[in-house]
């Protein structure tokens, strides 16, 4: 409605195209298309007969009642999960920290320990707590994907308040979710290892129980099946101990993990690794054997964690999250449920950016 008045559109002119007002108000194509059909069912603007005639203004908004500006979010809590170093996790709570304070709303962190008894006894305090000292949103990473006990307890929460999932969803739990696309992470993997003439292909993973692992695995077989290479099972490694801890903590399991590799025939000559740990011990573990990097095996990993780069002597190839595009949509959604903007639950996928460092060619 502001944008209307502020470009001194009047009855009879239309509105720019979609991607233009999205570009014009930083907000997203879902919350567009939220706000022309509500414009439309109030009588502000109308529809042309076809997909290219866009929208119309038919009437102008009341200029006696003032401009139109919604109440900001005030309030909000963060709960994610913290179990030794997590890069992701840091990373996402810097971002929203920095635009929810620009914003001028109060965020409150609360750490998960990567557990579903931590996560349940913080969800149950939040209902506890009197109505009026409540948070407005909840933001959850949450503590597993896979059979969450806590699912009809976060049920029971969003009745009280909406709860936005950030980076991993839960199975059987419908909500607004806002993270990467890691389905298509395993997909570039795939296409970027084969593409290359690495032949012989395995995964390995750590942190078996949420989704951006499991994305990542069912992407790179899916894409592996497409091509038509079904994967064998003796060249997928999934298990949650191969991620849990620094770099140092997980390497012996890694050094396990690559005997095992090197024993089988054929070896395997690309591997894509659900994280940047593993990917760097895998990467330390082939060159103390003797194997050349990348030439002999190429090896590409996921969340760009710089903060390897002293325990490895090669830059890994790897994925970057698009950190602050994330916390900007989470604080517009916070915002848009908070004025009652949004109808139906709000799914938002970011695709990753590919980052060639030196253990891919």
């Amino acid at each position: 409605m502001n944008y209307i008045l502020d470009n001194n559109l009047t009855v009879g002119d239309a509105l720019p195209s979609i991607r233009q007002i999205q570009s014009s108000l930083l907000i997203s194509k879902y919350t567009v298309m939220s706000m022309l059909k509500s414009l439309c069912e109030e009588g502000y603007i109308k529809k042309g007969n076809s997909a290219r005639n866009g929208y119309q203004v038919v009437r102008l908004p009341d200029l006696q009642s003032g401009r139109l500006t919604p109440s900001p979010v005030s309030l909000v809590q963060f709960i994610l999960p913290f179990k030794g170093w997590n890069f992701v996790g840091n990373q996402l709570l810097s971002c929203v920290e920095r635009v929810f304070s620009l914003k001028n709303c109060n965020i409150i962190f609360s750490n998960n320990n990567n557990s579903v008894e931590t996560e349940q006894k913080l969800l149950q305090s939040l209902l506890a707590s009197p109505a009026a000292l409540r948070p407005k949103a909840l933001l959850l990473m949450p503590s597993s994907s896979v059979a969450n006990p806590n699912v009809e307890l976060l049920k029971t929460v969003q009745q009280h308040m909406p709860i936005i999932l950030v980076d991993r969803y839960i199975w059987g739990f419908d909500s607004h979710y806002v993270g990467l696309d890691n389905q298509n992470v395993g997909r570039i993997a795939f296409d970027k290892l084969s593409g290359s003439g690495y032949k012989t292909l395995a995964f390995v993973g750590g942190f078996s129980t949420i989704s951006p692992v499991i994305d990542r695995m069912s992407g790179f077989l899916n894409a592996a099946r497409a091509h038509g290479s079904l994967m064998d099972e003796r060249y997928v490694f999934l298990d949650t101990r191969l991620d849990l801890g620094f770099l140092a903590d997980i390497q012996p399991q890694i050094n396990a993990v690559g005997e095992k590799l090197l024993k089988l025939a054929p070896r395997p000559t690309g591997i894509f690794c659900s994280s940047d740990r593993i990917a760097a011990a895998l990467t330390n573990f082939f060159l103390a054997r003797g194997c050349a990097v990348p030439e002999d095996v190429a090896i590409i990993g996921c969340d760009n964690d710089t903060e390897l780069a002293s325990s490895c002597p090669l830059p890994i190839s790897s994925f970057s999250h698009p950190f602050s595009e994330i916390a900007g949509t989470i604080y517009r959604l916070s915002n848009d449920m908070y004025n009652g903007l949004v109808n139906s639950y709000f799914h938002m996928e970011y695709s990753p950016g590919f980052v060639p460092g030196k253990t891919w060619r």
